[in-house]
């Protein structure tokens, strides 16, 4: 029997458009992955640090390093713009790009971090506030029975530097 009886007379035709300018839509959903990029091609070697150190400009913004694999890594901001100006750095020993262009392994963790975020509710981290070490030195010193031992001007130095921040503290809120 041949394919002719069966389908009839079959026509190709070719295209009247040229359809390879157009790209794929990207992954459905990767609206939620636009504060992460994925950190590649860097040295085995590199800790954490190393990779925090990469985004110096970027310290005082809140972000967080999150590993895959030995080369791969997660860089997890509290806003796609801070992602976008992360993405935007040229760095000489590692490579970046969004997690949508990621491997599948990245993805993966990306969409666990997601859920994990989700679940929780949380808010993105925010920096941690300035802190001095004038009640740690004096709960020590009161434990151990032993006097403090710190200079006139600097407990005099930490009072103002207190002082002043409750000050800002209070003018922001």
């Amino acid at each position: 029997m041949a394919l002719n009886s069966i389908t009839g007379k079959i026509q190709i035709h070719a295209a009247k458009n040229s359809y390879s300018d157009y790209q794929p839509l990207s992954e459905s959903g990767m609206q939620e992955y636009e504060n992460m990029l994925e950190l590649y091609n860097f040295p085995r070697e590199f800790t954490t640090q190393d990779l925090v150190s990469a985004f110096c400009n970027l310290r005082q913004s809140c972000f967080s390093i999150k590993w895959v694999d030995d080369n791969h890594a997660l860089a997890i901001f509290t806003s796609p713009s801070l992602a976008n100006q992360a993405l935007q750095m040229n760095h000489p020993f590692l490579k970046v790009r969004p997690v949508s262009d990621g491997t599948t392994e990245t993805l993966a963790k990306a969409r666990w971090f997601s859920i994990l975020d989700t679940q929780s509710n949380s808010e993105p981290q925010k920096p941690r506030p300035a802190t001095s070490a004038v009640l740690a030195r004096r709960l020590v010193s009161q434990a151990l029975g032993v006097k403090d031992k710190a200079t006139k001007e600097q407990k005099d130095f930490e009072r103002k530097v207190l002082k002043e921040a409750k000050e800002k503290k209070k003018a922001k809120g």
